[in-house]
């Protein structure tokens, strides 16, 4: 599971230049008394705080973006190769001529990945994540696209 590691003094670091330009703010009649190069060096210098703080909070917001998709995405993948065992789980109860279809998503959230059995297992992975899960012996393999999955002589046959 993913882990959210905020750089807590990072924050409070980045925030204290809020802080100076309220207390610039309050004492904003004072400043205004001084020479017009000295107010204009001083305004850069808070801008550039105020700018810096406000890359640094888009940063770790979009680093939460990330984070809550490749959540989804491990999500996404558990949910394919749990369908797919559940599948031949349902094939290897049923009765002799047992038929069906059912589908595998080409993509996972408009990204490649890739889905094999081997082993017993069936294998489900993305960006350098793979999921794994048992899976009954069974003659075929499991693909992208329509998948056709029959029991035949005691044998669970797919594609």
């Amino acid at each position: 599971m993913l882990t959210n590691n905020y750089n807590f003094p990072l924050l409070i670091e980045l925030i204290q230049p809020l802080v100076l330009y309220i207390y610039l703010m309050i004492n904003i009649k004072e400043m205004m008394e001084k020479k017009n190069a000295q107010g204009a060096i001083e305004f850069m210098i808070i801008f550039s705080a105020f700018l810096l703080f406000f890359v640094v909070l888009f940063s770790v917001i979009k680093m939460n973006i990330e984070d809550k998709n490749l959540e989804k995405e491990r999500t996404i993948a558990r949910n394919i190769a749990l369908d797919v065992q559940y599948e031949l789980n349902l094939a290897s109860d049923a009765s002799e001529g047992y038929y069906r279809e059912f589908e595998i998503p080409n993509t996972i959230f408009g990204k490649d990945y890739e889905i094999n059995n081997t082993n017993n297992e069936v294998y489900v992975s993305v960006n350098s994540m793979t999921i794994t899960y048992k899976i009954i012996p069974l003659n075929g393999y499991v693909q992208k696209g329509l998948n056709i999955i029959q029991k035949q002589n005691g044998t669970v046959l797919l594609n």
